[in-house]
């Protein structure tokens, strides 16, 4: 599985998502992009099929500047973690047709176990090495 991870870095949340990817991930790599731009030069690359991208916008702007850019994640999974846990803002999240929504103040628990059962590390046939 190919990891890709957005986050600002005036992002409050976003040291801490990398701290959880990190502890999930050990040794292996995983893609980080802290400007929209960026991501949007990765994302007109091949990605694979089994790609799977953490967006983790600081603001509703962000979110907007994100779901502009939605034909280029259309074949990727997506992990959302909202900015907040307005109704506007989980409405315009859904848009962007997330496998799963978390939001920023949490502990990201939630979000590890998520990756980790999309990784397949949770399958004792897995043998970790899905990722």
């Amino acid at each position: 599985m190919r990891l890709i991870v957005y986050s600002t870095f005036t992002n409050a949340a976003g040291p801490r998502l990398l701290g959880i990817i990190g502890a999930l991930n050990g040794k292996k790599p995983y893609e980080c992009y802290t400007t929209i731009e960026a991501l949007i030069k990765r994302l007109r690359q091949p990605v694979g099929a089994d790609a799977v991208a953490i967006l983790c916008p600081s603001s509703n702007d962000e979110l907007n500047r994100l779901l502009a850019i939605r034909p280029l994640l259309r074949d990727v999974r997506i992990i959302l973690i909202l900015p907040d846990g307005r109704a506007k803002t989980i409405s315009e999240g859904h848009a962007l047709r997330p496998r799963f929504v978390s939001y920023a103040d949490g502990d990201f628990r939630d979000v590890a176990a998520v990756v980790q059962k999309m990784a397949g590390l949770d399958s004792p046939a897995a043998g970790g090495s899905a990722w």
